[in-house]
């Protein structure tokens, strides 16, 4: 009920021309294919838990908004070297956009991966009319094992994909007009890394 109302509120506010994003990863692509579905059975079974793995785009992927900083040598090295982390026992399977409307008609599948057994499921989703990016896979957890972890050898060109993101991420972030005013609630909210322009 809680995420139907992040959601109703994000898709209301992006209508009157508020530009509100929802970046939602691994359980909250879960989350929100639920809540837009309706169905809280709709998720399939899988074994991708703690791995690096691939992410193969589809066409659509490839032109979308969320990866449109990607050039197609990364798009060919993200395809071909299991480096972005999973961590998932469920998710959508390929028949989900086709058994759903709700959720087919409305969004794209940017990405498609296989887990451990060789079943595919869909790793990335992006909302065809709203400010909506969905991921299975972590992209931060890439960028935080590179800063913090020596052995997580995670290639360059996996980190420069993630940095990317979440460039893409700030940048719809960004487009939001709405400000905290500068008073003692503000404070309260800042952390170390957040700077007030």
């Amino acid at each position: 009920k809680r995420l139907k109302m992040i959601l109703d509120y994000i898709i209301s506010s992006n209508k009157k021309g508020v530009h509100f994003p929802l970046w939602a990863t691994c359980q909250g692509l879960e989350a929100v294919s639920i809540s837009i579905t309706g169905d809280p059975y709709m998720l399939d079974n899988y074994e991708h838990f703690g791995v690096r793995s691939t992410v193969n785009f589809t066409p659509e992927g490839r032109s979308s908004r969320t990866f449109s900083l990607f050039d197609i040598d990364l798009f060919n090295f993200i395809e071909n070297n299991p480096d972005m982390y999973y961590w998932h026992e469920y998710g959508l399977n390929l028949t989900v956009p086709k058994l759903y409307p709700a959720l087919g008609e409305d969004f794209i599948v940017t990405g498609i991966t296989k887990d451990d057994n060789g079943k595919e499921f869909i790793s990335a989703l992006e909302s065809k009319k709203y400010p909506i990016y969905l991921f299975m896979f972590h992209p931060e957890r890439v960028l935080w094992e590179s800063i913090y972890e020596k052995d997580s050898n995670h290639f360059p060109e996996t980190v420069r994909g993630a940095r990317l993101l979440a460039q893409f991420l700030v940048s719809e972030a960004k487009k939001n007009k709405n400000h905290f005013s500068k008073d003692s609630f503000l404070e309260l909210l800042n952390t170390e890394n957040f700077v007030i322009e």
